[in-house]
C-alpha cells in the first residue's frame, strides 16, 4: 500500500471469540479497496486476535488492559491514517459495498461530518433475525437523538476530524457509542445510506445483553450532558462520572432507573426528557411515576412545545415526532 489510505476502519475487540475472524473477513471482501484496518486488541485473552491470518492492510494495537470501547477508539485513532474513519464492532459483519457506499456519500458533501447505514440483525449462525432500528432522514435523525440513538454507531463512517472531537474520554462507557452520536450531531450534518450495509449480531455474551440496566442509566446521563451543552450549561463531566459509578455493577430494574432520572430531568428543567423518563418508568411498572409525569407536564412550555409534550407523554417519541412532522407538513 503506497501512502495513506482513504479510509481507516477502527475496530475494538475484547475476547470476540469465533466472531472476530468472520468480521475481519467481511472487510477483506469490500469492493472499495483503499483502506486499512486498525484493530485495537483490548487486552483479549482468548487468542482470537493472534489467530487472524496476517494481512498488509491489518494493523494491531495491543493494550495491556481493557479500556472499553471509547478507550479503545482513543487508543486506535492516532494509528488511523485515513481522512475517513469507519467504525465496526468485533462480532458483526458488513456488506461488500459498505465502504464504497459511505465513501461515495461523504466525498461530494463536505458539510456532512458522518454517515450511517441501515442494519439487519443476525444470530450466531449468521441467520437474519429482524431489522435494527435506524433512521435515514437527516431531520428525523437530529430530532430523535434527544430521546434515543437514531443510528447504529458501529455502522458509521466519520470524517477523521469529527471522530477526534467526538470520541471524548467519558465515564459512562455503556453508552459511549450513543454519546459519540450526540456529539457528532453537534459538529455538522449527519446522513444515512438507505440500504442494509451492516449485520448486527445478537448473542448472549454481548455487552448490550449482559449489562442492559447500566446502559439505561448511561444513556440517560449521555442525554443529560448533551442537553446541558445545548443550553449553554457546564457539562460537569466529573459529577456525571461519579453518578455513573454509583449505578455501575448494581442490579436495578429499568423502571427504577427511569423514575430516578425523571426526577433529575425535571429538577434541571428538561421537560421533554422528564416526560420521556417518567413515561418509560410507568410502562415498566413504576405506577408512582404517574405523579412525576404530571409534574413534568407542568414545566414551563407554550404553544406547539406544550402540545408536543402531551403527544410525547401519550404516544412516546416516535409517534409524537411523526405527528409533529405530519402537522408541519399540512401547514406548509
Amino acid at each position: 500500500m503506497h501512502g495513506a489510505p482513504a479510509v481507516s476502519i477502527l475496530l475494538v475487540a475484547h475476547n470476540a471469540g469465533p466472531f472476530l475472524r468472520p468480521a475481519v473477513e467481511s472487510l477483506w471482501r469490500q469492493t472499495f479497496t483503499d483502506f486499512e484496518l486498525v484493530l485495537v486488541d483490548n487486552a483479549s485473552s482468548d487468542g482470537s486476535v493472534e489467530a487472524l491470518p496476517p494481512d498488509p492492510r491489518l494493523r494491531v494495537v495491543k493494550l495491556p488492559r481493557n479500556v472499553l470501547q471509547v478507550g479503545g477508539w482513543q487508543a486506535g485513532l492516532p494509528h488511523c491514517r485515513g481522512d475517513y474513519v469507519a467504525l465496526m464492532d468485533a462480532d458483526d459483519l458488513v456488506a461488500p459495498d459498505r465502504l464504497a457506499r459511505q465513501y461515495e456519500f461523504l466525498q461530494p458533501r463536505p458539510d456532512f461530518v458522518a454517515v450511517g447505514a441501515r442494519a439487519q440483525k443476525i444470530d450466531t449462525q449468521d441467520r437474519p433475525c429482524g431489522g435494527f432500528f435506524v433512521l435515514t432522514d437527516e431531520e428525523e435523525i437530529r430530532n430523535f437523538a434527544e430521546f434515543a440513538c437514531p443510528l447504529l454507531p458501529g455502522a458509521m463512517m466519520l470524517r477523521r476530524g469529527a471522530m477526534e472531537k467526538a470520541a471524548v474520554p467519558v465515564f459512562w462507557p455503556q453508552a459511549g457509542d450513543y454519546d459519540l452520536v450526540l456529539r457528532v450531531l453537534e459538529l455538522g450534518r449527519v446522513g444515512c445510506v438507505d440500504d442494509v450495509l451492516y449485520l448486527y449480531r445478537q448473542h448472549g455474551a454481548s455487552v448490550s445483553a449482559q449489562r442492559y440496566a447500566e446502559q439505561v442509566a448511561a444513556g440517560c446521563l449521555a442525554r443529560l450532558a448533551a442537553l446541558r451543552r445545548r443550553t449553554g450549561r457546564p457539562e460537569c463531566i466529573g459529577e456525571i462520572e461519579k453518578e455513573m459509578a454509583e449505578w455501575e455493577g448494581r442490579t436495578f430494574r429499568q423502571g427504577v432507573i427511569y423514575a430516578s432520572f425523571a426526577r433529575r430531568f425535571r429538577r434541571e428543567g428538561f421537560g421533554r426528557l422528564a416526560i420521556l423518563a417518567a413515561r418509560r418508568a410507568v410502562l415498566r411498572g413504576q405506577v408512582g411515576s404517574l405523579v412525576e409525569l404530571f409534574r413534568s407536564l407542568r414545566l414551563p412550555a407554550a404553544g406547539e412545545e406544550h402540545r408536543f409534550r402531551l403527544k410525547l407523554a401519550l404516544c412516546g417519541p416516535v409517534k409524537a415526532l411523526c405527528l409533529r412532522s405530519h402537522r408541519e407538513g399540512r401547514q406548509s
